[in-house]
């Protein structure tokens, strides 16, 4: 730091990148894209926030009736290993893949 202020004659740069390296030491993450100090989660969105329990029964019935995992991803906006997971969570066998 003081390599910087010895060369830099612009005090605002100086400023702004002292603040940066105090924020770091600290830890301070309050102005993330999306995240307010009282909103800091560990987990961003669980299955239990975009499925209710009602909703993964259906796709789990609606699998063994036959629509494929690939076309209940789309449509529950999950991706294919969520699919695969809540049906394995579930019990329900994978079919065999037809070639």
């Amino acid at each position: 730091m003081d390599l910087l202020s010895r060369y830099s004659n612009r005090q605002a740069q100086l400023d702004g990148i002292e603040d940066v390296l105090a924020r770091i030491a600290e830890n301070d993450q309050t102005d993330l894209p999306g995240i307010g100090a009282s909103e800091m989660r560990t987990r961003w969105w669980s299955m239990a926030d975009r499925l209710s329990a009602a909703d993964i029964e259906t796709l789990a019935e609606r699998y063994r009736s036959g629509v494929k995992a690939a076309h209940l991803a789309v449509e529950y906006n999950i991706s294919l290993s969520s699919v695969r997971r809540l049906l394995r969570a579930r019990g329900v066998r994978r079919r065999e893949s037809r070639s």
